[in-house]
């Protein structure tokens, strides 16, 4: 987690994965900050290494359809 801005380090987690990890765990948003993880990277480091990416959506699953309209921006 970046000290500064309490978002998910995607060179962290990178660095992280090796042939015994199983799945990456991502938030979309997060709770209780309100980050979302860099969840399209994250995927892809998954698929890359043939392993599984879950997407945690505990209140993106309300918000996330129109976090953009919002004017809230995911980069």
């Amino acid at each position: 987690m970046g000290k500064d801005t309490f978002k998910a380090d995607f060179e962290a987690i990178k660095r992280q994965v090796d042939s015994n990890t199983c799945v990456i765990v991502a938030s979309c948003p997060d709770y209780p900050f309100g980050n979302f993880d860099p969840i399209e990277k994250i995927a892809k480091l998954a698929q890359s290494w043939g392993i599984g990416c879950h997407s945690d959506c505990c209140l993106g699953s309300y918000v996330n359809p129109f976090i953009e309209e919002l004017g809230y921006d995911l980069e």
